[in-house]
């Protein structure tokens, strides 16, 4: 399976390892191959039914390998608009591809689309494995 390459316009992460990318009024919310560290394979991913408001947090994904359990939380408050499609179809496995860091996992509408608290820029964050692969 072919994976699109994302060219990140806004990146921030968080200290959970998710990382978001503002596109205007929207944004691009996924997570670092480090928050899957241990996983060989992803037996369960459960994701939301109903789309709509969440708040910094929130848990949006949940995902589970043997007794690991890693849950995606929603990087700022706002409204989730879309799951990645790949992901509802059962493609679980692309999280955890060499190129995982391309794979967002949902759409969302920040509330405050300025807003950058709490958040870090990817040359503070210390976790970013490939940082000469994300074009900026």
């Amino acid at each position: 399976m072919k994976i699109e390459k994302v060219a990140y316009k806004d990146l921030y992460f968080t200290v959970d390892h998710e990382w978001i990318d503002f596109l205007g009024k929207e944004a691009r919310v996924g997570i670092s191959p480090f928050k899957l560290t241990g996983f060989k394979e992803i037996h369960n991913l459960y994701l939301p039914e109903i789309l709509g408001f969440f708040k910094r947090g929130d848990i949006l994904v949940t995902m589970t390998y043997l007794d690991y359990r890693v849950e995606v939380q929603m990087p700022v408050d706002g409204k989730l608009l879309e799951i990645n499609e790949k992901l509802r179809e059962g493609s679980k496995r692309i999280l955890l591809e060499q190129n995982s860091a391309y794979v967002w996992i949902a759409r969302i509408k920040p509330l405050f689309s300025r807003e950058r608290k709490h958040l870090i820029l990817p040359a503070d964050y210390p976790f970013l494995l490939n940082k000469k692969n994300i074009t900026l």
